[in-house]
Protein backbone atom coordinates (compact mmCIF):
# COMPACT_ATOMS: atom_id res chain seq x y z
CA UNK A 1 0.00 0.00 0.00
CA UNK A 2 1.25 3.57 -0.89
CA UNK A 3 2.04 5.25 2.13
CA UNK A 4 1.26 8.87 2.76
CA UNK A 5 2.76 11.86 1.93
CA UNK A 6 3.69 13.40 5.43
CA UNK A 7 3.67 16.81 5.54
CA UNK A 8 5.82 18.38 8.89
CA UNK A 9 3.98 21.84 10.60
CA UNK A 10 6.18 24.09 12.28
CA UNK A 11 4.62 25.79 15.20
CA UNK A 12 4.81 26.98 19.06
CA UNK A 13 2.73 24.17 20.30
CA UNK A 14 -0.51 22.78 19.50
CA UNK A 15 -2.98 24.70 21.91
CA UNK A 16 -6.34 26.04 20.95
CA UNK A 17 -5.80 28.90 18.98
CA UNK A 18 -6.56 30.49 16.07
CA UNK A 19 -3.58 28.72 13.71
CA UNK A 20 -3.66 25.45 15.75
CA UNK A 21 -7.79 25.74 14.86
CA UNK A 22 -6.89 26.21 11.44
CA UNK A 23 -4.43 23.17 11.18
CA UNK A 24 -6.93 20.55 13.50
CA UNK A 25 -9.48 21.68 11.09
CA UNK A 26 -7.49 20.87 8.07
CA UNK A 27 -6.15 17.81 9.73
CA UNK A 28 -9.55 16.49 10.50
CA UNK A 29 -10.89 17.19 6.61
CA UNK A 30 -7.74 16.02 5.20
CA UNK A 31 -7.76 12.36 3.57
CA UNK A 32 -5.20 10.97 5.70
CA UNK A 33 -4.50 7.91 3.57
CA UNK A 34 -2.95 10.66 0.84
CA UNK A 35 -1.56 13.62 3.51
CA UNK A 36 -0.69 13.01 6.89
CA UNK A 37 0.82 15.69 9.04
CA UNK A 38 3.42 15.84 11.79
CA UNK A 39 4.62 18.77 13.66
CA UNK A 40 7.57 20.05 15.23
CA UNK A 41 6.84 21.76 18.54
CA UNK A 42 8.76 24.11 20.21
CA UNK A 43 7.76 23.07 24.08
CA UNK A 44 8.07 20.05 26.30
CA UNK A 45 5.02 20.33 28.22
CA UNK A 46 1.71 18.48 26.68
CA UNK A 47 -0.51 21.12 24.55
CA UNK A 48 -4.49 20.50 24.13
CA UNK A 49 -4.68 18.81 20.98
CA UNK A 50 -1.81 16.23 21.33
CA UNK A 51 -3.95 13.70 22.45
CA UNK A 52 -6.02 13.57 19.33
CA UNK A 53 -3.07 14.77 17.15
CA UNK A 54 -1.36 11.02 17.65
CA UNK A 55 -5.12 9.20 17.41
CA UNK A 56 -5.33 11.64 14.27
CA UNK A 57 -2.18 9.22 13.38
CA UNK A 58 0.70 12.43 13.48
CA UNK A 59 3.67 12.48 15.14
CA UNK A 60 4.83 15.25 17.54
CA UNK A 61 8.45 15.88 17.45
CA UNK A 62 9.87 18.65 19.71
CA UNK A 63 12.90 21.23 19.45
CA UNK A 64 14.49 23.73 22.08
CA UNK A 65 12.70 27.24 21.83
CA UNK A 66 14.51 29.67 19.43
CA UNK A 67 15.75 32.72 21.82
CA UNK A 68 17.90 34.49 19.39
CA UNK A 69 20.82 33.86 21.50
CA UNK A 70 20.79 30.33 20.56
CA UNK A 71 21.02 29.86 16.80
CA UNK A 72 23.66 27.34 16.72
CA UNK A 73 22.39 25.21 18.50
CA UNK A 74 19.09 25.98 17.06
CA UNK A 75 20.16 25.22 13.80
CA UNK A 76 22.32 22.35 14.65
CA UNK A 77 18.64 20.33 15.81
CA UNK A 78 17.12 20.77 12.58
CA UNK A 79 20.44 19.31 10.58
CA UNK A 80 19.94 16.55 12.89
CA UNK A 81 16.42 16.10 12.08
CA UNK A 82 16.32 16.13 8.80
CA UNK A 83 19.54 13.87 8.45
CA UNK A 84 17.13 11.53 10.52
CA UNK A 85 14.02 12.18 9.08
CA UNK A 86 13.84 11.82 5.27
CA UNK A 87 10.22 11.14 5.07
CA UNK A 88 8.90 14.90 5.17
CA UNK A 89 8.61 16.19 1.45
CA UNK A 90 7.22 19.61 2.99
CA UNK A 91 7.88 21.63 5.51
CA UNK A 92 5.04 23.99 6.52
CA UNK A 93 6.09 26.93 8.79
CA UNK A 94 3.51 28.68 10.99
CA UNK A 95 6.39 30.30 13.18
CA UNK A 96 7.81 33.48 11.59
CA UNK A 97 10.50 34.29 14.45
CA UNK A 98 12.81 31.46 13.42
CA UNK A 99 11.77 30.69 9.69
CA UNK A 100 14.87 32.18 8.34
CA UNK A 101 16.51 29.41 10.30
CA UNK A 102 14.10 25.92 9.58
CA UNK A 103 13.43 26.88 6.38
CA UNK A 104 16.64 27.69 5.22
CA UNK A 105 17.95 24.57 6.47
CA UNK A 106 14.99 22.64 5.05
CA UNK A 107 15.92 23.47 1.58
CA UNK A 108 19.48 22.57 1.81
CA UNK A 109 17.83 19.33 2.42
CA UNK A 110 15.98 19.20 -0.59
CA UNK A 111 12.52 19.97 1.22
CA UNK A 112 9.85 22.42 0.00
CA UNK A 113 8.90 25.19 2.05
CA UNK A 114 6.01 27.02 2.70
CA UNK A 115 5.57 29.98 4.76
CA UNK A 116 2.13 30.50 6.39
CA UNK A 117 1.19 34.11 7.73
CA UNK A 118 -1.26 34.25 10.48
CA UNK A 119 -1.07 37.70 11.43
CA UNK A 120 -1.05 41.27 10.25
CA UNK A 121 1.25 42.47 13.14
CA UNK A 122 4.13 41.80 14.75
CA UNK A 123 3.15 42.81 18.76
CA UNK A 124 4.92 45.47 20.37
CA UNK A 125 8.24 46.62 21.80
CA UNK A 126 11.78 45.20 20.95
CA UNK A 127 10.08 41.41 20.29
CA UNK A 128 7.99 43.08 17.73
CA UNK A 129 10.95 45.28 16.13
CA UNK A 130 13.21 42.34 16.06
CA UNK A 131 10.26 39.94 14.67
CA UNK A 132 9.86 42.83 11.57
CA UNK A 133 13.16 42.24 11.29
CA UNK A 134 13.59 38.56 10.79
CA UNK A 135 10.21 38.64 8.32
CA UNK A 136 13.07 40.32 5.75
CA UNK A 137 15.12 37.28 5.77
CA UNK A 138 11.95 34.97 5.54
CA UNK A 139 11.34 35.77 1.72
CA UNK A 140 14.99 34.20 0.65
CA UNK A 141 14.28 31.06 1.92
CA UNK A 142 10.45 30.05 0.99
CA UNK A 143 9.09 28.57 -2.57
CA UNK A 144 5.90 29.10 -1.25
CA UNK A 145 4.09 32.02 0.53
CA UNK A 146 0.56 31.19 2.16
CA UNK A 147 -1.39 34.13 4.35
CA UNK A 148 -5.35 34.03 5.55
CA UNK A 149 -5.64 37.74 4.02
CA UNK A 150 -3.57 39.83 1.84
CA UNK A 151 -3.11 42.26 5.04
CA UNK A 152 -1.19 39.23 7.02
CA UNK A 153 0.61 38.61 3.97
CA UNK A 154 1.66 42.00 2.70
CA UNK A 155 2.71 42.43 6.41
CA UNK A 156 5.39 39.36 6.48
CA UNK A 157 6.73 39.01 3.26
CA UNK A 158 6.59 42.58 2.16
CA UNK A 159 4.21 44.58 0.17
CA UNK A 160 4.71 43.16 -3.12
CA UNK A 161 4.21 39.39 -2.56
CA UNK A 162 0.51 39.46 -3.34
CA UNK A 163 1.37 40.37 -6.88
CA UNK A 164 3.76 37.04 -7.69
CA UNK A 165 2.94 33.72 -8.66
CA UNK A 166 4.03 31.61 -5.55
CA UNK A 167 1.75 33.01 -3.12
CA UNK A 168 -1.40 31.99 -2.27
CA UNK A 169 -4.45 33.04 -0.35
CA UNK A 170 -5.52 30.12 2.02
CA UNK A 171 -9.11 30.62 3.36
CA UNK A 172 -9.17 29.79 7.05
CA UNK A 173 -11.38 26.83 7.07
CA UNK A 174 -13.85 25.77 8.94
CA UNK A 175 -16.45 22.89 9.35
CA UNK A 176 -19.91 25.43 8.53
CA UNK A 177 -22.04 22.32 8.81
CA UNK A 178 -20.75 21.83 12.36
CA UNK A 179 -21.55 25.96 13.30
CA UNK A 180 -24.94 25.88 11.08
CA UNK A 181 -27.30 27.45 13.87
CA UNK A 182 -28.81 24.18 16.05
CA UNK A 183 -31.69 25.31 18.09
CA UNK A 184 -31.18 22.00 20.18
CA UNK A 185 -27.79 23.17 21.05
CA UNK A 186 -28.74 26.81 22.25
CA UNK A 187 -31.38 25.32 24.51
CA UNK A 188 -29.22 22.98 26.46
CA UNK A 189 -26.31 25.66 26.88
CA UNK A 190 -29.17 27.65 28.04
CA UNK A 191 -30.03 25.06 29.83
CA UNK A 192 -26.50 24.38 31.55
CA UNK A 193 -25.62 28.26 32.41
CA UNK A 194 -29.46 29.37 33.50
CA UNK A 195 -30.04 31.76 30.94
CA UNK A 196 -33.13 31.13 30.09
CA UNK A 197 -34.39 33.42 27.64
CA UNK A 198 -32.28 36.39 28.03
CA UNK A 199 -30.17 38.22 25.74
CA UNK A 200 -26.77 36.59 25.62
CA UNK A 201 -23.80 38.41 23.90
CA UNK A 202 -20.57 36.04 23.47
CA UNK A 203 -16.80 36.51 23.11
CA UNK A 204 -14.52 33.46 22.15
CA UNK A 205 -10.47 34.02 22.46
CA UNK A 206 -7.70 33.26 24.40
CA UNK A 207 -7.27 35.65 27.26
CA UNK A 208 -4.89 37.69 25.63
CA UNK A 209 -3.88 41.48 25.02
CA UNK A 210 -4.49 41.38 21.67
CA UNK A 211 -8.22 40.25 22.53
CA UNK A 212 -8.73 43.25 24.46
CA UNK A 213 -11.09 41.75 27.24
CA UNK A 214 -10.56 44.84 29.42
CA UNK A 215 -12.21 47.08 26.27
CA UNK A 216 -14.70 44.39 25.98
CA UNK A 217 -15.89 44.35 30.11
CA UNK A 218 -16.02 47.94 29.73
CA UNK A 219 -18.61 47.74 26.93
CA UNK A 220 -20.69 44.77 28.72
CA UNK A 221 -21.26 47.14 31.63
CA UNK A 222 -22.45 49.71 29.44
CA UNK A 223 -25.19 47.35 27.56
CA UNK A 224 -26.30 47.05 31.31
CA UNK A 225 -27.72 50.65 31.29
CA UNK A 226 -29.72 49.97 28.29
CA UNK A 227 -30.57 45.49 28.78
CA UNK A 228 -30.11 44.94 32.10
CA UNK A 229 -31.27 41.37 32.17
CA UNK A 230 -28.23 40.95 30.11
CA UNK A 231 -25.61 37.83 30.63
CA UNK A 232 -22.23 37.59 29.37
CA UNK A 233 -20.56 34.19 28.24
CA UNK A 234 -16.42 34.42 27.90
CA UNK A 235 -15.25 31.75 26.45
CA UNK A 236 -11.87 30.73 26.61
CA UNK A 237 -8.52 30.88 29.02
CA UNK A 238 -4.88 32.46 28.77
CA UNK A 239 -2.27 34.11 30.68
CA UNK A 240 -4.51 37.07 31.44
CA UNK A 241 -7.72 35.17 32.80
CA UNK A 242 -6.58 36.53 36.64
CA UNK A 243 -6.85 39.94 35.44
CA UNK A 244 -9.79 39.29 33.82
CA UNK A 245 -11.62 38.08 36.71
CA UNK A 246 -10.81 40.89 38.61
CA UNK A 247 -11.68 43.38 36.00
CA UNK A 248 -15.08 41.80 35.42
CA UNK A 249 -15.10 42.29 39.58
CA UNK A 250 -14.18 45.73 39.54
CA UNK A 251 -17.15 46.26 37.15
CA UNK A 252 -19.62 44.61 39.07
CA UNK A 253 -19.94 42.23 36.66
CA UNK A 254 -19.76 38.68 38.94
CA UNK A 255 -23.13 37.83 38.93
CA UNK A 256 -23.43 38.47 35.13
CA UNK A 257 -20.31 37.27 32.99
CA UNK A 258 -20.04 33.13 32.76
CA UNK A 259 -16.31 32.50 31.91
CA UNK A 260 -16.98 29.25 30.64
CA UNK A 261 -13.13 28.32 30.06
CA UNK A 262 -12.07 26.24 27.15
CA UNK A 263 -14.29 24.22 25.64
CA UNK A 264 -14.62 22.08 22.86
CA UNK A 265 -18.32 22.44 22.19
CA UNK A 266 -18.21 26.49 20.56
CA UNK A 267 -20.81 25.50 17.88
CA UNK A 268 -23.26 24.99 20.31
CA UNK A 269 -22.02 28.10 22.55
CA UNK A 270 -22.58 30.19 19.40
CA UNK A 271 -25.98 29.13 19.27
CA UNK A 272 -27.26 30.02 22.31
CA UNK A 273 -25.16 33.49 22.30
CA UNK A 274 -27.60 36.58 20.64
CA UNK A 275 -24.67 38.75 19.78
CA UNK A 276 -21.26 38.08 19.01
CA UNK A 277 -18.45 40.94 20.01
CA UNK A 278 -14.87 40.44 19.25
CA UNK A 279 -12.91 44.17 20.43
CA UNK A 280 -9.96 42.56 19.03
CA UNK A 281 -6.45 45.13 18.87
CA UNK A 282 -5.29 43.04 16.12
CA UNK A 283 -6.40 39.44 13.79
CA UNK A 284 -4.93 37.74 10.98
CA UNK A 285 -8.54 37.09 10.00
CA UNK A 286 -10.33 36.87 13.10
CA UNK A 287 -11.30 33.06 12.33
CA UNK A 288 -14.12 32.67 15.11
CA UNK A 289 -15.96 35.69 13.73
CA UNK A 290 -16.97 33.18 10.08
CA UNK A 291 -17.79 30.52 12.95
CA UNK A 292 -20.51 33.14 14.20
CA UNK A 293 -21.71 34.29 10.67
CA UNK A 294 -21.75 30.26 9.80
CA UNK A 295 -24.32 30.34 13.32
CA UNK A 296 -26.16 33.46 11.57
CA UNK A 297 -24.90 35.23 14.74
CA UNK A 298 -24.38 38.93 14.49
CA UNK A 299 -21.55 40.12 14.94
CA UNK A 300 -20.03 43.51 15.97
CA UNK A 301 -15.78 43.81 15.08
CA UNK A 302 -12.42 46.18 14.97
CA UNK A 303 -12.80 48.01 11.57
CA UNK A 304 -9.04 47.17 11.59
CA UNK A 305 -9.86 43.20 10.78
CA UNK A 306 -9.23 42.16 7.48
CA UNK A 307 -12.32 42.35 5.02
CA UNK A 308 -11.73 38.84 3.96
CA UNK A 309 -13.75 37.69 7.11
CA UNK A 310 -17.45 40.08 5.48
CA UNK A 311 -18.84 37.17 4.19
CA UNK A 312 -22.54 37.74 5.12
CA UNK A 313 -24.23 40.81 6.21
CA UNK A 314 -24.37 39.93 9.84
CA UNK A 315 -21.29 41.68 10.42
CA UNK A 316 -20.96 45.78 11.87
CA UNK A 317 -17.35 47.15 11.80
CA UNK A 318 -16.54 49.97 14.61
CA UNK A 319 -13.29 51.62 15.33
CA UNK A 320 -11.83 51.21 19.07
CA UNK A 321 -11.57 54.82 19.30
CA UNK A 322 -15.66 55.10 18.96
CA UNK A 323 -15.52 54.59 22.41
CA UNK A 324 -16.75 51.72 24.55
CA UNK A 325 -20.64 53.38 24.93
CA UNK A 326 -20.61 53.33 20.70
CA UNK A 327 -20.17 49.46 21.05
CA UNK A 328 -22.33 49.09 23.54
CA UNK A 329 -25.32 50.84 21.66
CA UNK A 330 -24.52 48.76 18.54
CA UNK A 331 -24.77 45.52 20.60
CA UNK A 332 -27.83 46.59 22.32
CA UNK A 333 -29.29 47.50 19.10
CA UNK A 334 -28.67 44.19 17.93
CA UNK A 335 -30.25 42.86 21.42
CA UNK A 336 -33.14 44.62 20.80
CA UNK A 337 -34.14 43.39 17.15
CA UNK A 338 -32.91 39.56 17.25
CA UNK A 339 -31.65 38.28 14.03
CA UNK A 340 -33.55 35.33 12.43
CA UNK A 341 -31.29 32.33 12.21
CA UNK A 342 -31.04 29.32 10.27
CA UNK A 343 -28.77 26.82 8.36
CA UNK A 344 -28.59 29.63 5.52
CA UNK A 345 -25.58 31.77 6.45
CA UNK A 346 -23.33 28.17 7.07
CA UNK A 347 -23.94 27.72 3.40
CA UNK A 348 -23.21 31.39 2.90
CA UNK A 349 -20.02 30.81 4.69
CA UNK A 350 -19.11 28.15 2.78
CA UNK A 351 -20.06 29.40 -1.08
CA UNK A 352 -17.31 31.99 0.18
CA UNK A 353 -14.70 29.49 -0.22
CA UNK A 354 -14.34 28.74 3.99
CA UNK A 355 -15.74 25.18 4.25
CA UNK A 356 -12.90 23.43 5.14
CA UNK A 357 -13.78 20.80 2.80
CA UNK A 358 -12.85 22.28 -0.09
CA UNK A 359 -10.01 23.83 1.39
CA UNK A 360 -8.26 20.59 2.38
CA UNK A 361 -8.88 19.19 -0.99
CA UNK A 362 -6.93 22.26 -2.97
CA UNK A 363 -4.55 21.80 -0.01
CA UNK A 364 -3.95 17.95 -0.60
CA UNK A 365 -3.67 18.37 -4.66
CA UNK A 366 -1.56 21.48 -3.87
CA UNK A 367 1.09 19.37 -1.28
CA UNK A 368 0.83 16.59 -4.19
CA UNK A 369 2.01 18.80 -7.17
CA UNK A 370 4.59 20.73 -5.25
CA UNK A 371 6.30 18.13 -3.18
CA UNK A 372 9.84 18.32 -4.12
CA UNK A 373 9.05 20.95 -7.13
CA UNK A 374 11.06 23.33 -7.14
CA UNK A 375 14.35 21.75 -6.95
CA UNK A 376 12.96 17.72 -7.92
CA UNK A 377 15.72 16.97 -5.22
CA UNK A 378 15.12 13.36 -3.33
CA UNK A 379 15.33 14.27 0.57
CA UNK A 380 18.29 14.20 2.65
CA UNK A 381 20.44 14.94 -0.72
CA UNK A 382 21.96 18.31 0.50
CA UNK A 383 23.65 18.12 3.88
CA UNK A 384 24.04 21.88 5.28
CA UNK A 385 26.84 22.89 7.25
Amino acid sequence: MTQPLRVLHVIERMDRGGAEALLMNLYRAIDRDVIQFDFMVHTTEKAQYDDEIRALGGRIFRVNRFYGYNPYSYRRAWNKFFTEHLEHGMVHGHIASSAPIYLGVAQKFGRTTIAHAHSDTNGPGLLGFALGVVNRFTPRVTDYFFACSAQAARHRFGASVTDQPNYYFVPNGIDTAEYAYSPRARERVREEFELGGTPVVGHVGRFDPQKNHMFLIDVWRRILDNIPDARFLLVGDGPLRGKVENKIAEAGLNDRVILTGVRTDVPDLLSAMDVFCFPSIHEGLGIVVLEAQASGLPSVITDTIPPEVDVTDQVTRLALNQGTQVWADMVANLLASPAVRDAVSAKQVADAGFDVNQVASWLTDFYLTHNFERRGQTPGQSSPM
